[in-house]
């Protein structure tokens, strides 16, 4: 395995513990790495947003700061949980009065990893084995998540660009 991957693996049994701990996953869980090979794991909370901003501006803002963050401490690598829905639409072959399209909503902890250029993407289910027990499933099997906003927090062009940016804007980020 990739350190990249190992830091998956990671990320992912610290969610697991963190929510064994709590019985809920309401923070957003980050694991970095430096290039010595030295690790810390902090969380981030969202509990002062305005009421109108949307999850699309929150994450951007987040991935913003976290950035920074690690532009100015020397991040190599990093792994990050967070919470989601995850909606999953079932279509019949041919559809009928009694064969209609279902959507189906289900709580899941995303779990992505990246370095400069590895990037993975895997998630595991909220479930409820026992009344009053939830607990979470087991990692599905890690794919590509080049498409993440968090895939370009490493990138040290678009960083110093993007610091650069907001130095210079009067509105505070």
């Amino acid at each position: 395995m990739t350190p990249v991957e190992v830091l998956l693996h990671r990320a992912s049994y610290n969610a697991e513990k963190l929510f064994k701990q709590r019985r809920n996953f309401n923070s957003v869980l980050w694991l970095t790495e430096h290039a010595d090979g030295r690790r810390e794991m902090r969380e981030t909370w969202c509990d002062n947003a305005p009421a109108d901003a949307s999850d699309a501006k929150i994450l951007a803002h987040l991935a913003d700061e976290m950035r920074g963050e690690f532009a100015a401490s020397g991040v190599a690598r990093f792994a990050v949980a967070y919470l989601a829905n995850r909606v999953t639409t079932s279509r019949p072959v041919e559809q009928t009065v009694l064969m209609q399209s279902a959507s189906f909503k289900r709580s899941v902890v995303i779990i992505e990893a990246h370095g400069r250029d590895e990037h993975w993407r895997a998630e595991r289910e909220m479930i409820e084995l026992q009344p009053q027990r939830p607990a979470m499933g087991a990692m599905s099997a890690p794919e590509s998540a080049a498409d993440s906003i968090y895939a370009r927090l490493l990138d040290g062009e678009y960083a110093e660009r993007r610091i650069h940016r907001c130095l210079l804007c009067s509105e505070s980020d």
